[in-house]
């Protein structure tokens, strides 16, 4: 069973939560528009059984994040300390998609999963528990044309035009996993991204495609 490991990331102006992802015992990552600041408690949710009370020693931002278009909207937080990942039989680190590996994944039309704290209503309140939804993976052309701009390579689209289902506020920086084959394990495909400000549910998110930064990845958490 796959239980995704969230970050409560407290964005004071806004007053809600980012989700984000464990990807091994001292670093998460999430979506870079979710800071402010560097230096306010995480709580970092293990289902709805446990909570840790954690503070970060270091949030990296992508270096080429653009805070008006939202591109290349990625972050990492290191833990101040290894979190007990094996306290739990059921908890397992998401495997992140890297660039090239089974290329041409997610399929269009593949049904992913995305899990986050977003409200479960247009217009209303956030969630107190994770949440999860399937969604289906949309051509980039069909998004180019709902969003009228070009989506590009290194993000992705998912879910739904009249489906009342998808990303809505609170859910940013939550993971998108997807299995390759049946009963196979999950791989991080996107984050979190971004959606239509209005009747969001009528659009289908946009995800960052982790697949695209995977060596940015490897190489900040071992140059830290």
């Amino acid at each position: 069973m796959l239980i995704c490991i969230f970050i409560g990331i407290p964005i004071s102006y806004t007053n809600f939560y980012c989700g984000g992802v464990i990807i091994n015992e001292r670093w998460a990552m999430t979506s870079a528009h979710c800071f402010t600041e560097s230096d306010i408690s995480r709580n970092i949710d293990k289902g709805s059984w446990a909570i840790w009370n954690l503070h970060t020693t270091k949030i990296v931002i992508h270096p080429d994040y653009d805070q008006n278009f939202w591109a290349n909207d990625i972050a990492l937080v290191k833990l101040e300390k290894d979190l007990p990942l094996d306290s739990n039989p059921n908890i397992q680190k998401v495997r992140l998609s890297s660039f090239g590996e089974n290329e041409g994944w997610p399929r269009v039309g593949g049904i992913c999963v995305m899990k986050g704290w977003g409200c479960t209503a247009s217009g209303g309140p956030q969630s107190s528990l994770a949440q999860a939804v399937e969604l289906p993976i949309v051509a980039t052309e069909k998004c180019d044309d709902l969003y009228n701009t070009k989506i590009g390579p290194k993000r992705l689209c998912a879910g739904y035009s009249l489906g009342e289902k998808g990303i809505c506020r609170g859910d940013s920086g939550g993971p998108l996993v997807c299995q390759r084959t049946k009963g196979g394990p999950y791989f991080q495909e996107g984050i979190a991204s971004f959606t239509a400000s209005v009747n969001s549910g009528n659009y289908p998110g946009v995800f960052t495609r982790v697949s695209e930064y995977t060596d940015w990845i490897i190489k900040t958490i071992k140059e830290q």
